[in-house]
């Protein structure tokens, strides 16, 4: 047997305590514990990926020593292990795993994208549609679905949204563990300059919050607090202001007198027409409700509750059917399109805060 090869039939693995001591004794060097040779076949038999990065850090000599072991078990543990294998399938030339591992990072798309089926990207079905929400009702699914489409004809699909998200998180996670096995064999990995810029601004980002934190910290330990202010009195201040504030605010009588002044809406002529115009015997909402008001409904809620008392209106034996004066004017707009596919007359009345929407049987005599 060769002086310099261990005996490993003498070697009490068992007993770590005194080979770690030695190893930790910041006096002695590596060279001084074991030779070179001894060190090589020690860290050709450990397969333990902390164990060789500790021996990596330890000094330059282990550095170079543990390099070669320490990449290709790092390439060979599961997430690189498909990725290194496609590699040396498609570069049998290259024998020394650095240069393998220099070369992965070219076939990641190929291997996160390899076996997978990727899904259809658009849809023309609502329920396959990435904003599709079950708890809401058919109608307002409708809605935010038509305008998301919009001139399309067509959206994304959830299946394919959720595709692409794993297969960048797949390549992501992929690009982390090279970067690793890139820092050993002493390179930097090739990151696109989108993601070094993002990177960069997410880093910088935390390390200048951080910074304010600190020296908002301090600041406030160091100076003292001031009490408010207390509110300053209407009119106060020197002849000056008061006097420069009034001439810009200061009219004549006529000029008040003939300024434009702004129509006011007739909150009663819209009832009066609807009297005057329809002469049919008519109900409201709350006659579908068993004469209940519709109180404390949000916006959305109250939309939805009228289109359905739009419906059992459509249902029912009226014939006229009057909506409230606190709907706005996108509510009244829905109730018209909703009108128009069930094939009624809808008119609104009134003006401003007093118009309201009426909705009839085209068969209803409208007079003039």
């Amino acid at each position: 047997m060769d002086e310099n090869e261990i005996n490993f039939d003498d070697l009490d693995i068992l007993d770590k305590e005194e080979f770690l001591e030695l190893l930790n004794d910041p006096q002695k060097f590596a060279l001084e514990i074991c030779p070179v040779e001894i060190w090589k076949q020690i860290i050709s038999i450990v397969e333990d990926i902390p164990t060789l990065t500790s021996l990596y850090l330890t000094c330059s000599t282990l550095r170079e020593l543990t390099k070669d072991q320490l990449l290709t078990q790092m390439a060979t543990i599961p997430p690189l292990k498909k990725l290194n294998n496609y590699t040396k399938a498609n570069h049998p030339e290259f024998t020394n795993q650095k240069e393998i591992i220099l070369k992965m990072h070219k076939f990641i798309d190929i291997v996160v994208i390899e076996g997978k089926v990727e899904p259809s990207k658009w849809t023309d079905n609502m329920q396959e549609w990435d904003g599709y929400n079950e708890s809401l009702d058919v109608w307002a699914n409708q809605e935010s679905f038509r305008r998301e489409v919009g001139r399309k004809g067509k959206a994304k699909t959830r299946s394919h949204i959720v595709w692409e998200k794993d297969v960048d998180n797949e390549k992501k996670l992929l690009k982390r563990e090279l970067a690793k096995c890139w820092a050993i064999a002493g390179k930097m990995f090739p990151f696109s300059h989108t993601e070094n810029r993002e990177w960069k601004k997410k880093h910088f980002l935390q390390q200048e919050n951080s910074i304010k934190r600190q020296r908002r910290k301090i600041k406030s330990a160091l100076v003292p607090q001031k009490p408010p202010k207390a509110p300053r009195r209407k009119g106060s201040g020197n002849k000056a202001t008061r006097s420069l504030n009034s001439d810009i605010t200061w009219k004549y009588t006529h000029e008040i007198r003939n300024q434009h002044k702004p129509a006011r809406p007739n909150l009663g002529k819209g009832e009066e027409e609807f009297n005057r115009k329809i002469l049919t015997n008519y109900v409201t909402p709350k006659h579908f409700n068993s004469g209940e008001e519709f109180e404390g409904l949000s916006h959305d809620v109250l939309t939805i509750v009228m289109v359905k008392m739009l419906k059992l209106f459509d249902d029912s034996d009226e014939r006229v059917l009057k909506y409230p004066k606190e709907l706005n004017g996108y509510q009244r707009k829905q109730l018209h399109h909703q009108a128009e596919i069930r094939g009624l007359r809808s008119i609104s009345f009134g003006e401003g805060e007093g118009r309201f929407l009426v909705v009839m049987r085209k068969d209803v005599e409208i007079f003039r």
